[in-house]
């Protein structure tokens, strides 16, 4: 079991007529090249507002020794469906099994056109490339990392897989705005994904706006079209 405290540092007001949930989980992400996955979740219906008792059960054997960043505790509040405050940042899960605490801090999201119907955080969560212009993109080939994007929640800093090689890149948000640049790949050559991935770094550094659906991410370049589409992916 995990436990700690979840808390805000600002008054937070949940409507106590309104749905609410609160989440959270833990997460093994030590495959830097595939999605997270999820040991064991908490949820809350109508919690009311933060401090929250953090409470999630696991089962030990799931884990690998517990080394350093291995783990990490992920929360989040919604309110309708759609969520509104999460976590910042990584809440690593301490090393030593006798200590199994994390205190968890809720920050409010920022709320526009961009993120009003945002089921997952922009920020912190592995984003897999489903279409480019339309077109799906197929199942990675054994072996290949499956192209995807995480966004970073501190230092404006980007990375992901093209399908062959690792890049780095750095963002910006700003409102519904979207840049990523300096975008720098490790220079491994795979002829089976060659084409997809530069398809899919070209079309990053074309990416101009942003909208949430759901669990899903549309970028979009000049002329509001569609250049790329992207899905919050956990294994279970």
């Amino acid at each position: 079991m995990v436990i700690g405290t979840v808390f805000s540092r600002e008054r937070l007001y949940v409507p106590p007529d309104e749905p609410a949930v609160f989440e959270a989980a833990l997460l093994d992400v030590s495959r830097p090249d595939a999605p997270p996955t999820v040991l064991g979740r908490q949820r809350i219906e109508l919690p009311g507002p933060p401090p929250y008792q953090l409470k999630i059960p696991f089962r030990s054997a799931l884990t690998q020794p517990l080394l350093p960043g291995r783990y990490r505790v992920r929360a989040s509040l919604s309110l309708q469906g759609y969520v509104r405050f999460a976590s910042d940042g990584t809440h690593p899960l301490p090393p030593d099994p006798a200590y199994r605490r994390v205190d968890v801090e809720l920050h409010r999201l920022p709320l526009d056109r961009a993120t009003v119907l945002a089921e997952v955080p922009l920020r912190q969560t592995y984003w897999r490339l489903v279409e480019i212009d339309d077109t799906a993109v197929p199942p990675a080939p054994a072996g290949s990392p499956e192209p995807h994007l995480v966004l970073d929640s501190e230092g404006g800093r980007a990375r992901g897989a093209g399908g062959c090689n690792r890049f780095l890149a750095s963002y910006a948000v700003e409102g519904v705005r979207l840049r990523i640049t300096q975008i720098n790949t490790t220079l491994q050559l795979c002829l089976q994904t060659a084409t997809l991935e530069g398809s899919f770094l070209q079309a990053l550094g074309e990416v101009r706006t942003y909208r949430q659906e759901g669990r899903q991410l549309l970028m979009f370049g000049d002329e509001d079209r569609v250049l790329l589409r992207l899905e919050a992916t956990e294994l279970e």
